[in-house]
């Protein structure tokens, strides 16, 4: 269990609002669904900025994709949501007892990796255990002790970990986050909220210095909010409707926290054209119900190591890729989880994701998508008497290839092999498969020199996708014209 320590309060970047931190343990990640009796939970005003509830910071939410549940709900009933999430190393059972509105006592009970049981508001003295699939129970820990350790009886018995709910002390949706092998499972977290509330989290791995989390985001009245709090680890209940959201880290003491290329085991720092760091943002055109940041590194070198973000459960089941919106035109929008891979995986075009504004109907007219170029077209100045180009290729996709051409492509492949890349064929990475010719032929042929540029166009364009929409849309709207290859004979 990594070692926790004080966090210091939270600074409120706005009358009124109440925050603060508090050690956390690591916490698992991802996994199936189970999900009981589903809900849409309601939607309350959220023209107030977003505050911890009860000045308690605790866990962040995990993978949440819908399945299959039992039983029907009213449209619009308010119910209560308890909620597990788990790691992949064992399964566990959520036990819930709870009395209903009749006075009798129900029991039901769901196991997965996560799973969700809404049980209606009149339910009261609620009870809540875990279980691992095959009979061991979870048992309890001194989650205010940065060891974690068992919490034992006078016999020196592990007690089973048991949450109680009266009326009084009813939440509107709890989340248990729940690790640790079969023998040895416990609660690390626990979270409560509202039923309307999103939940950002910063999470230290180390302890080298203290982190701020900035939130900046349109609330429900158009008006533009921000929060910020400070710690080792951070949360913040967001309103669900907030819209814009943009989310920022810094240490204490006014560094930014830089953005790295997360797809490589070394995760290099992603620069700009004079070699400065840019600094990590997140953009979200709707906030996510559950969003982690993992944060290491000295306070002159802090970085976010690891982000998971859970999906709409709206999103999931429209089948709708994690962390991308659809697009409101034609087509498909690229999804972030298309460049959250490795380098060499990252496709050769594309990179912009959330998109929310369609493109024009003129962007890609029938003149243009039909048009079949000849020799004048292909090369600059077109072909001589003997058909050979006068000038460098402009066209280089879905037209033929010449003997020289082929050669140099051939070489290419040859040199990255003995270079280790692409395997015994020398294999080009995707992101520039389609690049390949282009790239020779800007390097004069020279396949050292196109190897280098390899190495640019990882730098200056792989390590800064995706992209999205937010980001890019103030420069986009001052507009553009671009023209190229076919457009300029159509």
């Amino acid at each position: 269990i990594p070692p926790t320590a004080p966090t210091p309060t939270l600074l409120s970047g706005r009358p009124g609002v109440k925050a603060s931190a508090k050690p956390h343990d690591s916490l698992p990640e991802g996994g199936s669904d189970v999900e009981v009796n589903p809900s849409s939970p309601r939607q309350r005003s959220c023209s107030r900025s977003p505050s911890p509830r009860g000045g308690t910071a605790q866990a962040v939410g995990h993978s949440l994709l819908p399945a299959p549940g039992r039983g029907r709900r009213c449209a619009g009933a308010p119910q209560i949501v308890f909620e597990m999430s788990c790691d992949y190393l064992c399964v566990r059972t959520m036990h819930i007892s709870y009395v209903d509105f009749s006075g009798r006592r129900q029991t039901c009970a769901q196991s997965g990796f996560n799973v969700k049981i809404f049980l209606p508001a009149s339910s009261r003295d609620v009870e809540v255990s875990f279980s691992v699939v095959g009979g061991n129970r979870v048992y309890k820990v001194d989650r205010s002790d940065r060891a974690a350790p068992w919490v034992r009886d006078a016999s020196g018995h592990c007690m089973p970990e048991t949450f109680v709910y009266t009326s009084d002390s009813m939440p509107q949706h709890v989340q248990y986050f729940v690790r640790g092998s079969s023998l040895h499972s416990w609660v690390a977290q626990v979270d409560e909220r509202q039923r309307s509330e999103s939940l950002l989290h910063l999470i230290s791995r180390d302890y080298n210095c203290v982190r701020s989390l900035n939130v900046a985001y349109t609330d429900l009245d158009g008006g533009r909010q921000q929060w910020s709090g400070s710690g080792y680890n951070v949360t913040c209940h967001l309103p669900s409707d907030a819209r814009d959201v943009e989310v920022t880290f810094s240490v204490v003491g006014g560094r930014k926290v830089c953005k790295v290329d997360r797809r490589e085991p070394a995760m290099p720092w992603v620069e700009d054209l004079d070699g400065h760091r840019l600094p990590e943002k997140f953009f979200y055109a709707k906030c996510p119900p559950c969003a982690q940041y993992d944060i290491r590194g000295p306070s002159l070198h802090a970085f976010i190591s690891h982000v998971f973000e859970q999906q709409d459960l709206a999103a999931a089941s429209s089948g709708s890729t994690m962390g991308s919106m659809p697009s409101t035109g034609s087509g498909i929008a690229d999804g972030r989880g298309d460049f959250g891979v490795a380098a060499e995986m990252v496709p050769a075009i594309g990179g912009g994701v959330e998109l929310q504004a369609p493109h024009s109907e003129f962007l890609l007219p029938k003149e243009v998508a039909l048009f079949e170029p000849g020799p004048a077209q292909l090369f600059f100045g077109g072909v001589d008497a003997e058909g050979k180009p006068k000038g460098p290729r402009q066209i280089f996709l879905n037209t033929p290839l010449s003997d020289t051409e082929t050669a140099a492509l051939a070489e290419l492949h040859r040199t990255l092999a003995k270079r280790g890349i692409g395997g015994e064929m020398g294999d080009f990475p995707r992101y520039m498969e389609l690049h390949a010719l282009r790239i020779l032929q800007t390097c004069k042929w020279n396949v050292n020199k196109s190897v280098e540029l390899m190495k640019t166009m990882v730098k200056e364009r792989v390590r800064r996708l995706p992209m999205a929409e937010a980001e890019v849309l103030p420069d986009l709207k001052k507009g553009f014209f671009y023209f190229h290859g076919r457009d300029r004979f159509c």
